[in-house]
């Protein structure tokens, strides 16, 4: 919705808040989220979308960074370097994977751990 409030303009959405944490640099926008559960799933389509990765496979996340996925949210400790990733407890992805349907534009901040879904 935008209003003008005062000669400003305002805009308001809704959004979802999922705090992880932060394991590398980077902040993010990206179209849509793709989940991945195994190396061959990740194809052009992930290019520009924040990766869901279930893979449990190291050398994903560097075909990640190859194919142009912009960001990474993961279970576990594994790192990449030059990707923001922020790493989710199991429930968390689960709701991050209910809500970060490819239709929404999703801001991940590979610093402070949080991710925001419009």
């Amino acid at each position: 919705m935008v209003n003008v409030v005062d000669n400003k303009i305002v805009l308001k959405f809704t959004a979802k808040k999922i705090q992880g944490v932060g394991m590398s640099g980077g902040k993010v926008w990206a179209d849509g989220l793709k989940i991945i559960v195994d190396r061959e799933e990740l194809t052009y389509e992930a290019k520009d979308k924040i990766m869901v990765d279930e893979s449990g496979d190291a050398a994903t996340l560097v075909k990640a960074k190859a194919v142009g996925v912009r960001g990474i949210a993961l279970v576990g400790d594994r790192i990449i370097s030059g990707l923001p990733i922020v790493r989710l407890s199991p429930q968390q992805m689960e709701i991050f994977k209910k809500w970060g349907k490819e239709s929404h534009r999703i801001w991940l901040n590979g610093i402070s751990g949080k991710i925001f879904i419009t």
